[in-house]
């Protein structure tokens, strides 16, 4: 499908598949945007009185340690819907798999979360439910079993590109024992 590849670079092969949505970006980088502009708000001012700026907002209450203690989730909401917004603009996963060695990436560029395993133990690749839902469904996963690992990649993946990529995995994980 539109957004999956197959990379053989010689040394390794790369299977993939972008997690790009452009409404679910769209819906994110606006609740994103408001969200972090209200954070932000708050954030500044009780940075600023603690800092002892008088000016527009500033309290005298003592209060604004608490309020950053009180911010923390505010922010780790923030930080993670971003992340998705991200991630739904320019999100990938990617299994390497190398002679001996397998890498599946969930990421965006350089940065993200690795899990190895080893490719020529492989046993099974399945497509099985998360213990998450999405809109009251459940979510899906690719799942790549392994004698020393068991590795779940592509939640966040449309089903077509879920599907292709645990087929291509099947064909060449399984089959090449």
């Amino acid at each position: 499908p539109h957004g999956a590849w197959i990379r053989d670079n010689g040394r390794d092969i790369r299977v993939g598949a972008s997690c790009r949505s452009p409404s679910t970006a769209f819906f994110f980088i606006i609740f994103s945007g408001f969200w972090n502009s209200i954070v932000g708000v708050f954030l500044f001012n009780s940075i600023a009185s603690l800092l002892g700026y008088k000016g527009i907002g500033s309290s005298s209450t003592g209060f604004d340690l608490f309020t950053l203690l009180f911010m923390i989730p505010f922010v780790f909401v923030g930080l993670i819907t971003a992340s998705i917004a991200l991630m739904a603009l320019a999100g990938r996963v990617e299994v390497r798999i190398g002679p001996e060695k397998g890498v599946a990436f969930t990421g965006l560029g350089p940065l993200g979360w690795r899990r190895r395993f080893d490719a020529t133990r492989v046993n099974e690749v399945t497509i099985q439910t998360a213990n998450s839902s999405t809109n009251g469904k459940p979510d899906r996963h690719i799942v790549i079993e392994s004698d020393d690992a068991t590795v779940k990649v592509g939640s966040i993946l449309s089903r077509a590109r879920r599907r292709w990529m645990a087929g291509a995995l099947t064909k060449l994980l399984i089959n090449r024992r």
